[in-house]
């Protein structure tokens, strides 16, 4: 049931944006995890702080674009350009190597003032930092390193972001 442009998103249009993604990312891993796992976590920590149907349903399509053959296009037809902008922000720009990549994205990320995709790439990144922590992955050190520009290219001065990013911020005190 593609995009009602009438009547806008509705209650509904969240699961069914979580049963996309899970077709989407098929046999898709999060380490040894289904990734529903992944999606799962990312909404109920974007939840913790908002809760509007946009950001909501962009929690479980934020990787898509970037992780499997589904569009921008398509992510729009079924759910709207609100939440097409929301995955837009939070797909990785091209780059040679992850250090490219980040630096573009943490570009665009300073530029922009998308409130709602600033909190899911948020609560994207405060998950899959809490996941390195618990499995004691190499990837927190990553993530640590990276973390001055990510900061300096996201975080604001608004409540529910502030909050996410107090959370950020304390797991590199653990």
């Amino acid at each position: 049931m593609p995009f009602n442009r009438q009547t806008g998103l509705v209650e509904h249009d969240v699961a069914r944006a979580r049963t996309f993604a899970l077709i989407s990312h098929g046999s898709q891993l999060w380490g040894e995890l289904p990734y529903v796992y992944h999606l799962d976590a990312v909404h109920l920590v974007y939840i913790s702080v908002a809760h509007d149907l946009e950001g909501r349903t962009a929690c479980f399509l934020h990787d898509v674009v970037e992780d499997t053959d589904t569009t921008l296009e398509s992510v729009e037809e079924e759910f709207g350009p609100d939440v097409r902008r929301i995955v837009d922000f939070c797909t990785a720009l091209p780059g040679k190597n992850r250090k490219e990549k980040v630096l573009a994205t943490n570009s665009r990320t300073a530029k922009s003032d998308d409130f709602h995709a600033m909190l899911v790439k948020l609560s994207d990144r405060i998950v899959n930092i809490e996941r390195s922590i618990h499995l004691k992955t190499s990837h927190f050190e990553m993530y640590r390193s990276e973390q001055p520009a990510f900061k300096e290219a996201i975080y604001r001065d608004s409540s529910p972001n502030t909050l996410l990013q107090k959370r950020l911020d304390s797991l590199f005190k653990i």
